[in-house]
């Protein structure tokens, strides 16, 4: 179904004369919590989006794969030669994460001109990742005791 909803998009788009699709996501960092500062990261369609890309000044991604909605739409828009950009920000891979939220609105006021107030998103998302560091602490320091458990439990011969 996502093709036949991205195709519907695009042309529906087509159809109002817009010209350029821009769609935002993530791209899932290991270690996410200890990451203070975010990159963001973007895609083009075709040459003249990847030009629009280049002047507003944020990383081209040069290298990797993209699946889902933005991967579709991106290769769609190339085949009936749109122009289609995705906006990528570092992120969690399974939380929600305001902070590149934040980042790739950034993004986009970059590439449209479109200023957006991100300030809560920020504040959530340093109360999100305080408590992130909290938990993977708490687990260390269990998995570190059930190590050592795991040491007397554990039969060892000696001959």
């Amino acid at each position: 179904m996502i093709y036949l909803i991205m195709d519907a998009l695009i042309e529906w788009g087509r159809s109002k004369g817009v010209k350029m699709m821009i769609s935002l996501a993530g791209i899932p960092v290991q270690d996410r919590q200890d990451v203070t500062e975010l990159k963001s990261f973007v895609a083009a369609s075709n040459t003249e989006a990847l030009q629009v890309a280049k002047d507003s000044g944020i990383e081209i991604l040069m290298e990797g794969y993209m699946v889902g909605p933005q991967a579709v739409v991106l290769q769609r828009a190339s085949n009936y030669g749109f122009s289609a950009l995705t906006l990528l920000a570092q992120c969690y891979y399974n939380y929600p994460d305001p902070e590149a939220a934040a980042e790739v609105l950034k993004s986009l006021t970059k590439v449209t001109g479109i200023k957006v107030d991100v300030a809560k998103l920020l504040e959530k998302g340093e109360e999100i990742r305080l408590k992130a560091r909290d938990v993977m602490k708490r687990t260390q320091q269990e998995m570190s005791k059930m190590k050592k458990g795991q040491e007397y439990d554990i039969p060892m011969y000696v001959s």
